[in-house]
């Protein structure tokens, strides 16, 4: 079941995107619309304080660190900034 922040979130989105296209089909724009979808679940110790669920799946541990200097991790592909945490300021900036 999609927690109900979620799905005010998705409303949002496909709120203003339906707004959006109305404009351009209305020709009252000629703007580009640039938006980001945000998921808000990832933490890090750093950060948080402690590893965030995503991050260990109750399975993994990122204070371990592999023979390739990456942490252990529940992610088939690792960020190119390192285990992040949807709190931080600048690795949203990077993200977006």
């Amino acid at each position: 079941m999609t927690p109900p922040f979620h799905r005010i979130q998705q409303f949002a989105v496909m709120l203003t995107s339906l707004a959006w296209l109305c404009s351009l089909a209305k020709g009252e724009s000629d703007e580009k619309l640039v938006m980001a979808h945000y998921m808000p679940w990832y933490a890090s110790k750093s950060v948080s304080g402690a590893w965030g669920w995503h991050w260990t799946m109750n399975h993994f541990d990122p204070d371990e660190v592999r023979w390739d200097g990456r942490r252990k991790v529940a992610s088939q592909d690792y960020p190119l900034i390192g285990l992040y945490d949807s709190a931080d300021d600048d690795a949203l900036e990077c993200q977006v």
